[in-house]
């Protein structure tokens, strides 16, 4: 990709670099401006307080500089790449998308050859669904085909480490000479989520909030039980995060915790996805793995079974457990006041 772009941008030049060291100052002059990069780099000296102050000034303006996007972009980028599961939320993924189609449709028209957006169209191979499309559409038509697609496929989760680097690259290469006002303009929708990304990064490499010093903004000390005899209890905590203890139902005894945001999440992605995505036979995130089995568990019955893997622990439970957890789970997901409860936890400790 870069050789092309440097072919490209050495065939416009009235006379062709004498040497190596011609060719080498002709791509240097094509990089970001020095204010740009001088700008991100500033922001990367205090990752976290770059971010506090990130949002302090959105609040205030509803805009940011070009250079602060970008910081949002690559701090995201490092906590997809951190993450310690391979997928993330659908959600997550169309922000991504949405945030690509808005810069390419800044430069969309400049692009003659057609190099960049060949470019972008890889980087969304991995998508599901999306190689189907890709070829036939132009880089336009295929996001505004496939988003809806996306959003209505709400049970999976998808990998995101290469779609995440297409905003990076529109930003850093493509739009370097256009106004803030501009990208800002087409990028404020997004920033909510975008900045959750970025602040997902903090909890990966810190385990704590991101302003622990406005947690009592946050927090209103949520908590509620779901479910058949109550057997869901979730409980916020006083930095924001929410964490829950779920009474496996029947007479083992057994109960599993999720200790934060992430990991509720990996729970409730796991049963949701086990019921509705009739064709996968098997979750796995770090707080947890789900494997279906119409053999099922010790006995080999017939009856469609579940092992549940927590850690180095399994233990496997039939279909009418499942669901019973599974309709708490979900009636947490959907309750109001716990939306905003998750919604204050993600604001302070990321969403992915």
């Amino acid at each position: 990709m870069a050789a092309e772009r440097l072919k490209t941008f050495l065939s416009g030049l009235a006379s062709e670099p004498r040497n190596a060291n011609d060719a080498l100052n002709i791509a240097l002059s094509s990089l970001p401006t020095e204010s740009f990069m001088d700008e991100y780099m500033a922001l990367e000296a205090d990752r976290q307080g770059s971010l506090v102050r990130i949002r302090k000034n959105f609040i205030a303006t509803g805009h940011l500089p070009k250079a602060e996007w970008y910081f949002l972009v690559m701090v995201a980028k490092d906590a997809v790449l951190a993450n310690e599961s391979p997928e993330v939320k659908t959600s997550v993924v169309a922000t991504v998308l949405g945030i690509t189609l808005a810069l390419w449709r800044l430069i969309e028209a400049k692009d003659t050859d057609g190099h960049q957006e060949r470019y972008l169209k890889g980087n969304l191979g991995q998508l599901p669904g999306m190689a189907a499309h890709a070829v036939p559409m132009g880089l336009t038509e295929l996001l505004e085909h496939y988003l809806p697609i996306l959003e209505r496929d709400e049970p999976r989760w998808s990998s995101l480490d290469f779609a995440i680097r297409n905003p990076e690259v529109l930003l850093r290469d493509d739009l370097r000479s256009h106004a803030d006002a501009e990208i800002s303009n087409v990028l404020s929708p997004y920033f909510r989520p975008l900045f959750r990304m970025a602040v997902r990064w903090v909890f990966q490499t810190t385990g704590r909030a991101l302003d622990a010093t406005a947690a009592a903004a946050f927090v209103e000390g949520y908590s509620g039980f779901y479910g058949a005899e109550n057997c869901l209890h979730v409980a916020q905590k006083s930095d924001g995060n929410i964490g829950f203890i779920l009474s496996i139902p029947g007479d083992r005894w057994l109960a599993m915790a999720a200790n934060n945001v992430a990991e509720v999440e990996d729970v409730v992605a796991g049963f949701r996805q086990m019921r509705f995505a009739e064709n996968d036979e098997h979750y796995s995130a770090p707080q947890i793995s789900i494997t279906r089995s119409l053999a099922g568990g010790p006995r080999h019955s017939a009856e469609r079974r579940y092992m549940i893997g927590l850690g180095s622990v399994r233990f496997w439970i039939d279909a009418e457990t499942f669901d019973v957890v599974a309709d708490a789970l979900e009636a947490f997901a959907s309750n109001p006041d716990a939306q905003k409860a998750l919604e204050k936890a993600y604001d302070q400790f990321g969403e992915l």
